[in-house]
C-alpha cells in the first residue's frame, strides 16, 4: 500500500466551499490521491492504464449482439396533433419527427422514440405516455390493463390509475445512443434525457450522448474514449451536482478525458435553441 506523503487543497472540496484549511487532500508516493472527506479520487500515473485495462476488458465481454426488440403492433407514423404540440413544447415539428422516425402507438397512446444501432437494426424503444383522450386520473379498463401488463411486466406497480410517463423496451443502454454533428468531433456533450439530446444536436454542431438516466459506468467511458472524443462536457440535471462532479473527476483523472461539468437552473430539454447555443459554445471556449 502506497504511503501519504503529505497534504493539499481538495479541488472537488473547493468547488463546494469546504476545505477552508487546504489539507483534504492526501497526496501518496505513487501520484495518487484521495480525499477523505468527499472521496475525490485521483489514480497514479502507474494506474491509469490499468483502469482503461480493467474498463475494456469488461466493456469487450459485454459487447455482443443486442436482444432485437419489437414494436408495438399498431405503430405508425401519423402522429396525433396532441403529440406533435407536446414536441413543438421543445421546439421539435413534423420534420424533426420524420427525420427521427418516431412513431405512434394509439393502443398504448405513446409517442414512441426507436433506437437502432450501425446496421439500422431496432434494439429498443422508449414511449412517452400521452393520455388522448381518456381522463389522466380514471383507472385504466380491463382489457386496456390486461394487455399492458403483458407488455410491461416490470412496470406493474405502477399502472393502478395510470401508465408510467416514460417506458422503455429493449437494452436501451446496449449501445451508446450518440447523435453525431460533424465539425467537432472531438466534443461530446453528454445528457440525461432524449429530448435533452435531440436539442443540442439539432440547435448546435455538437455530438451529444443521452444516459437515459444518470449513470456512466466506466464501461461507457471506455467506449467513449475509444470513439476518439478527448474533450466531454456533462450537462447533467442540477440535483445531480454531486454525480457529474465524481463522474467528471473519474473521466479525466482515470481515463484521461479533459472533462467539464457545466451546471443551470433548467434541464438542457428546457432552454431554447439560442440559450442552448449560447451555453454549448461558452463550454467549448473554456477548454
Amino acid at each position: 500500500m502506497s504511503k501519504c506523503i503529505r497534504h493539499e487543497a481538495c479541488p472537488s472540496c473547493r468547488k463546494i466551499g469546504k476545505d477552508k484549511h487546504g489539507d483534504n487532500l492526501g497526496i501518496y508516493e505513487d501520484g495518487s490521491k484521495y480525499c477523505f472527506s468527499c472521496g475525490y479520487t485521483r489514480r497514479g500515473k502507474n494506474t491509469v492504464s490499468k483502469a482503461l485495462e480493467t474498463a475494456g476488458k469488461v466493456f469487450d465481454e459485454k459487447v455482443a449482439l443486442p436482444h432485437m426488440v419489437s414494436l408495438p403492433p399498431d405503430c405508425s407514423p401519423d402522429l396525433p396533433r396532441e403529440a406533435i404540440e407536446w414536441l413543438g413544447k421543445y421546439g421539435f415539428n413534423l420534420s424533426h419527427a420524420k427525420r427521427e422516425k418516431l412513431l405512434w402507438t394509439e393502443f398504448f397512446r405513446r409517442l414512441i422514440f426507436p433506437i437502432y444501432d450501425t446496421d439500422k437494426n431496432l434494439i429498443a424503444w422508449t414511449g412517452r405516455y400521452m393520455p388522448i383522450g381518456e381522463s389522466q386520473g380514471r383507472s385504466l379498463e380491463t382489457p386496456w390493463k390486461s394487455a399492458y401488463r403483458k407488455l410491461m411486466t416490470s412496470q406493474e406497480t405502477d399502472i393502478k390509475n395510470k401508465p408510467p410517463k416514460w417506458y422503455t423496451s429493449g437494452d436501451i443502454r446496449a449501445i451508446p445512443y450518440i447523435k453525431r454533428n460533424s465539425r467537432y468531433n472531438d466534443i461530446l456533450f453528454i445528457v440525461e434525457d432524449i429530448i435533452s439530446c435531440l436539442n443540442i444536436y439539432y440547435n448546435t454542431e455538437y455530438d451529444c450522448l443521452c444516459l437515459f438516466g444518470s449513470s456512466i459506468p466506466d464501461t461507457l467511458i471506455y467506449n467513449i474514449k475509444l470513439q476518439g472524443y478527448n474533450k466531454v462536457v456533462l450537462w447533467l440535471d442540477r440535483d445531480k451536482y454531486n454525480e457529474a462532479n465524481k463522474y467528471s473527476d473519474n473521466m479525466e483523472y482515470n481515463f484521461n478525458i479533459n472533462s467539464r461539468e457545466l451546471y443551470t437552473f433548467h434541464d438542457p430539454k428546457d432552454y431554447k435553441a439560442d440559450d442552448v447555443r449560447a451555453y454549448t459554445s461558452l463550454e467549448e471556449r473554456k477548454f
